[in-house]
């Protein structure tokens, strides 16, 4: 297994855990995760997605967790967050943003799609939780 490998499968865990618990990172721990990840990394995507899904859910139990005035104090304070979000809304209109637990797992995994996942091969179709 590399690092790579690694990342992966931590990356999973993260995802799993949080369909497990029906939880999304809370506006604090984005506001101290994200400005110390560099730009590429899968849990800035991670939390990105989270981001868009919580902003676009209507769902009572998320509305709380992330209301839309801690959102707007988060893009304030973190203005790479505040660009990106933009970006990834833009090119996202018109289509419904997916609960990022919901998803493949593949979408925050740093091999490249033509290759076999390293999960599929060890896990297929386990949950690691």
């Amino acid at each position: 297994m590399c690092l790579f490998d690694l990342m992966d499968e931590a990356m999973d865990v993260f995802q799993e855990a949080d369909k497990y618990t029906k939880k999304y990172y809370e506006v604090e721990d984005v506001a101290i995760l994200y400005p110390r990840l560099c730009p590429d990394p899968a849990l800035r995507r991670y939390l990105l997605d989270s981001l868009l899904f919580c902003f676009t859910e209507k769902e009572e139990r998320v509305e709380k967790m992330w209301s839309i005035t801690s959102i707007d104090e988060l893009l304030q304070a973190e203005g790479d967050l505040a660009v990106d979000f933009l970006k990834a809304l833009r090119s996202r209109y018109g289509t419904k943003i997916a609960d990022p637990t919901n998803t493949d797992t593949c979408i925050y995994h740093r091999h490249k799609k033509t290759k076999r996942c390293l999960r599929s091969v060890i896990l297929p179709g386990k949950s690691i939780i």
